[in-house]
């Protein structure tokens, strides 16, 4: 049986920035909302080579924790940002 691992990285830059993607209408659980990149990683491939920003996303972008409210951000994100202390609320 094949194995799949899914990963969702919360992913930071120097300036404390948050990546975020943006899925598209017609697409995934949150379709069109924003949220945290991720994916499955197939057996044999480098958890590396899995997190990359595709065609699968309408969009993506940088946002200060204190940006997370302007918005429309899937309510599954908000939970994780606010349980690793990136967000209070």
């Amino acid at each position: 049986m094949k194995r799949r691992l899914i990963v969702v990285p919360l992913i930071r830059r120097a300036d404390g920035r948050y990546l975020f993607i943006k899925m598209p209408l017609h697409r995934g659980v949150f379709p069109g909302q924003w949220g945290l990149p991720g994916g499955g990683v197939e057996e044999g491939e480098r958890i590396e080579d899995a997190p990359v920003i595709n065609e699968e996303f309408d969009a993506f972008a940088w946002f200060a924790p204190d940006e997370c409210d302007r918005y429309d951000m899937n309510e599954e994100t908000r939970i994780t940002l606010r349980q690793v202390g990136v967000r209070t609320q």
